[in-house]
């Protein structure tokens, strides 16, 4: 199905461009040649640049040199990343290039936000002489707190760019974007959500059971559990006994399929971090938010006891999210068929 679609919006474009052909053998994608990155790695920092607090015609300058060297016209359509993100997530709002430039200045508090776009996959649509059109997939983000309000933002999202190239001997060059569109899906959305606790709980359960009962991928189970859980221990509630167990003393009870299918997690603490912002120093500083108790199950009349938030730094270069799980208290309904 993927592959008709491609050709459907391969050939919907072909037909408008009259004296283009497609490739004579069209590749996959592939990954991106570097003249390619490197180029969109110079626009990346062009962005970038615009929030440095420079003189007025500086300033001006700045904001020319990211738009006219890089984009066919000023009147190109970017998804505007600097709307916050419910908006963005549900309106997909747009902006022209040159509005994309000129939009920084005063948008956010001291000046200072980071663009991110790393180019993840890249395939040729077609040549006309010496002339390629290329369709570039990447992954974008924008953080930084905005003017107003002090609200924190921080986008991420795929982009498919439609570039055109002046191809030498398997490199290009005279590189234009010609357009930018959202690749299909959703957003990932900044902050700690229901759905998301929800998620999270579900990937133990089904990890533990997997650990328990399927031998032959215990190692890759006991991975999974180790990415999510701070500890490898749980306390193990059976009838009025509850014991702190480690995930190797766990498996070596060697429960039967009958127990391991009453195997249940009834609550757990949780520590999530996003909201990743760039400070004026240059510090990558997160959101960490810490539930304490959290019970997912329709039985208990709320999702957890406490909760608490705070600001932490962070390594240079990390903003994927993370989340991490402690104090795991398991049970089994009927402990009579432990074993």
């Amino acid at each position: 199905m993927k592959n008709i679609l491609v050709g459907i919006l391969i050939g919907g474009w072909i037909s408008s461009t009259t004296g283009w052909a497609a490739p004579d053998k069209p590749a996959g994608f592939n990954l991106v040649n570097p003249a390619v990155a490197n180029w969109l790695a110079k626009w990346e920092n062009r962005v970038n640049r615009l929030s440095s607090r420079v003189d007025s015609a500086e300033t001006d300058t700045r904001k020319l040199a990211s738009w006219q060297d890089f984009f066919v016209a000023d009147t190109v359509k970017i998804p505007d990343l600097r709307q916050p993100a419910v908006i963005y997530q549900h309106v997909s709002p747009q902006t022209t290039a040159r509005n994309w430039a000129n939009g920084f200045s005063q948008r956010f508090w001291e000046d200072v936000f980071h663009f991110q776009l790393q180019p993840t996959r890249m395939r040729q649509l077609a040549k006309k002489k010496n002339r390629t059109r290329l369709e570039v997939t990447a992954s974008v983000a924008l953080t930084g707190v905005l003017s107003e309000g002090r609200q924190p933002l921080r986008q991420r999202d795929e982009w498919v760019l439609e570039l055109e190239a002046t191809e030498l001997k398997g490199t290009y060059q005279d590189l234009v974007i010609h357009s930018i569109r959202r690749k299909t899906g959703s957003v990932d959305l900044p902050g700690l959500t229901i759905a998301k606790v929800a998620d999270y709980h579900e990937q133990m359960q089904h990890w533990f059971v997997r650990f328990l009962a399927d031998s032959t991928r215990q190692t890759q189970a006991l991975g999974k559990l180790k990415q999510l859980m701070r500890s490898d221990t749980v306390v193990v509630i059976t009838g009025e006994k509850a014991d702190t167990l480690t995930l190797a003393q766990l498996l070596a009870l060697r429960l039967r399929p009958e127990a391991i299918a009453r195997f249940q997690i009834q609550s757990f603490d949780l520590e999530y971090c996003d909201d990743f912002i760039e400070n004026p120093d240059k510090v990558v500083v997160g959101q960490l938010i810490v539930l304490e108790g959290v019970t997912v199950s329709v039985e208990s009349p709320q999702l957890y006891r406490r909760k608490r938030t705070d600001a932490v730094p962070f390594p240079a270069g990390r903003r994927e999210p993370w989340v991490q799980a402690s104090n795991l208290i398991v049970h089994w309904n009927q402990p009579s068929q432990l074993r």
